[in-house]
Order: C-alpha cells, then structure tokens, then sequence
C-alpha cells in the first residue's frame, strides 16, 4: 500500500467527523448485544452490553470485553427486534462511548430509558414499552 495506512475504519471516522454530539444523555439500563462481523468470511460474532446512558446521538456502553469490538457494529436490542449501527468514540476501560450513524428520535430514546426491566425481550414488553418503541419493533417485524 502507498501512503499512510488507517488504523480505524472508514465509517468510524466518517461518525467522528459528523460534528454532531448530543451530550444530554438519559440514564438506562439496558442489557443488548453488539454485533459485529470476524475475519471469517459471512461470520459474525456477538458480545453482551449494558448501555448505561443514551442520547440521540450515541451511547455510553458498559462491558468487560469492549476493547474486542471493532471501530464500527451493530446494537440489537430484544431479540433482534431493533438494529442500531454504531462506531466506537472513545474506550476507558470497561467503559465505552459510541455513536449513532442516524441519530434517534427523542422520543425513541426516552421510552428507552424509560425501560425498567433490562433482561427482557422487546416483544415481551408489548403494551408496556410504549408506543414509540412499539412502532418501530411492528415496522419490522409485524406482530
């Protein structure tokens, strides 16, 4: 290869470079898991989180192993009911600051917090999750 090499993935930097932070983070605790693909071809491999604190924006992750995930990954969240793509921003120990390639609505992101039961699937919380966490999981996946 000529010139410098990149140590991060193209879409990491493309995130990073959107100038766009929403530091008005909501408590959460939510259990999700982080999807990502291997160096074996058509192979993807799955590490469970805790999003501690989310925005519009990104996410404030908890985990022992996040310095496994690559620069860019998927958040599934319920029984891959949600997908949300997202790249690392900065890691500290067994705690990790992502964002969002689109930012989420406000409302998503509140009825997220909102959430008390962190180990139960989405379709489980059908009636209680609120109709905007409702909307999306039927968008997808109809009932």
């Amino acid at each position: 290869m000529t010139g410098t090499q990149k140590s991060r993935h193209y879409l990491a930097e493309h995130y990073q470079s959107l100038g766009r932070i929403d530091l008005n983070y909501r408590n959460a605790n939510l259990l999700v898991r982080a999807i990502y693909p291997t160096s074996v071809m058509k192979s993807f491999a799955t590490m469970q989180v805790r999003i501690v604190k989310i925005s519009t924006e990104g996410a404030l992750l908890h985990g022992d192993l996040l310095h496994h995930l690559p620069e860019q990954f998927y958040l599934c969240l319920g029984e891959q009911e949600i997908f949300i793509t997202s790249a690392k921003r900065h890691l500290e120990d067994d705690r990790m600051a992502i964002v969002f390639a689109q930012p989420e609505s406000p409302a998503f992101v509140q009825a997220l917090s909102r959430i008390t039961q962190p180990v139960t699937t989405l379709k489980r919380l059908r009636g209680a999750a609120g109709p905007t966490i409702e909307a999306r999981i039927t968008a997808r996946h109809p009932a």
